[in-house]
């Protein structure tokens, strides 16, 4: 039981991180769409994993609204030395994202929603802060802030 939860705190701090490693080197118009596959994601694990049915209905709703992103996004879309690691860990992120979403729906109908949201947001700030600490040269000084030049 405490794995899992574990596992469900874990799955937006892998979301935030993996997409934020990422974008630094993709076009915004793709980090965008590629995120915006997660409903799709989420909506195809639930129908293998939950059994929860995928109606005709429901993947014309995902394709539509994911079809508006690609036509809104795609005009300031390029793929010019486009390397494929930012777009596996933004993948990654996207999957982790899902897989949270659905954790999500089993912990959130037992708990009240702001505790399960403050609960995984602190979370993924703990995980993610040594890291934070750790790579981006971030420097505390009382009062402030501030990234190291």
């Amino acid at each position: 039981l405490e794995f899992r939860r574990v596992l469900f705190r874990s799955t937006n701090a892998g979301y935030l991180g993996l997409v934020y490693l990422g974008m630094a080197s993709l076009p915004a118009a793709l980090t965008a769409i590629l995120v915006c596959t997660a409903p799709l994601t989420t909506t195809a694990l639930a129908a293998a994993w939950l059994r929860e049915p995928l109606t005709a209905r429901r993947a014309a709703g995902l394709l539509l609204a994911f079809g508006a992103v690609v036509a809104i996004m795609g005009r300031r879309l390029h793929f010019d030395g486009l390397a494929p690691l930012p777009v596996v860990l933004v993948c990654a992120g996207s999957l982790a994202l899902a897989a949270g979403t659905l954790a999500n729906r089993r912990v959130a109908g037992r708990n009240n929603p702001w505790d399960v949201a403050v609960t995984q947001l602190l979370g993924s700030g703990l995980v993610l802060l040594p890291l934070a600490v750790g790579f981006e040269h971030l420097r505390f000084e009382p009062g402030r802030l501030s990234m190291a030049a």
